[in-house]
């Protein structure tokens, strides 16, 4: 079989987008008939979900549906546990909460009735068109470089190949790792106690408001499952480590002992409400990092939210303590590398926060005075 690369249409000069077009749809009906096996891997995946809006008002529309949604803290959502408790609980509550929820569906219908008075406007109109003009270009060539990524992938065939073959010699390493290390001296020596690990992550509890249970994958020694289960929200950890496995399930939480990536595989599609993976996506390579993210993105319930905390490589403290010193650790992410790749596989939004700043006395001039940053991502 003959193979092409992307780079090799880009490079027959000249085509016009149609043509590229055409090639590749041609090209890629032919490899899809020779291997429909890679079909099913790519719709496993569904890298690449439709858009759920075409306004050009970006980010306003987005928090303007979000409101839409969320304006009465009164109502459980349906993946909600113990309903019939929680909705018990609420009616009692309602006498308190009846003000709050007039005021927040106020609030959404003054700003529902400004966007479209903003549609109105004529300078807005034609700004408007400008835009949705842009914008139609710009999803053309998006749409393009789908099709470039999944000939690609169609010929090197990553995805039954790592699935298969990869992801098994990774968890091999993981364990064979685990030997070797104490996880739970190696935790409190170089981690930091739990007290301040606990105070580094308390900020994205508030976040999981609503988007109960919370998975936190690789979740150690069990400090966010501590906070969670202080807010009163319902959490659940993944942990490989048989020693911090039985040590968080000392602690009266609940914890799964097993591969997370294994764990991911046995959710239901659009299933889970909220995801915590705090210093994970450092100890992952390229390809184990990709199938990790749009897995994610499959399991994730429709408005679900992940959160993903890591070391920042554009702080020059890193590379001095906590990116060697442990053994495990492949390589840093930059932050906003993964906020792209989060849109990229369909996210509804991506924002990035910045943690656990470098004592002023350390900090090194021109780079982020910020040792770890966190990836908050919507479906």
């Amino acid at each position: 079989m003959v193979f092409f690369t992307p780079v090799a249409i880009v490079q027959s000069a000249p085509m016009s987008i149609e043509e590229v077009m055409d090639e590749i749809r041609r090209r890629a009906a032919e490899r899809k008939k020779a291997h429909p096996e890679l079909e099913s891997a790519f719709q496993k995946l569904q890298a690449y979900p439709k858009r759920i809006s075409d306004s050009p008002w970006g980010d306003l529309d987005v928090h303007l549906h979000h409101a839409n949604l969320n304006f009465n803290p009164t109502q459980l959502a349906p993946e909600t546990r113990f309903q019939l408790i929680k909705k018990l609980v609420l009616r009692v509550a309602r006498i308190y909460t009846h003000g709050q929820v007039e005021y927040n569906a106020a609030v959404a219908r003054t700003l529902n009735a400004m966007r479209l008075w903003m549609g109105e406007i004529e300078p807005l109109k034609k700004l408007r068109e400008e835009v949705q003009k842009l914008s139609q270009e710009q999803w053309e060539i998006i749409d393009l470089v789908r099709n470039l990524n999944r000939i690609q992938l169609e010929e090197s065939a990553i995805l039954p190949k790592y699935n298969v073959h990869q992801l098994n010699l990774i968890r091999a390493e993981r364990r064979a790792a685990g030997t070797f290390l104490n996880p739970l001296a190696f935790a409190e020596e170089f981690r930091g106690s739990e007290a301040l690990v606990k105070d580094k992550q308390r900020p994205y509890v508030e976040l999981f408001h609503h988007h109960e249970p919370v998975t936190d994958l690789a979740c150690g020694r069990g400090e966010f499952l501590e906070l969670l289960k202080e807010a009163g929200l319902e959490g659940i950890g993944v942990e490989q480590s048989p020693a911090l496995a039985n040590y968080v399930r000392s602690k009266g939480l609940q914890v799964v002992q097993q591969d997370m990536f294994n764990y991911l595989d046995e959710q239901e599609n659009d299933s889970m409400a909220g995801i915590f993976a705090a210093q994970i996506i450092e100890h992952l390579d390229w390809p184990a990092l990709s199938c990790f993210l749009a897995s994610i993105r499959q399991k994730l319930a429709p408005g679900g939210i992940v959160v993903l905390e890591s070391i920042n490589p554009e702080c020059f403290n890193i590379y001095a303590e906590s990116l060697y010193i442990d053994p495990t650790h492949v390589r840093p992410y930059h932050p906003r590398g993964i906020q792209f790749l989060c849109q990229n596989l369909g996210f509804l939004s991506a924002e990035t926060r910045y943690g656990s700043p470098v004592p002023e006395k350390n900090r090194i001039p021109y780079y982020s005075p910020y040792q770890d940053y966190a990836v908050i991502a919507r479906r």
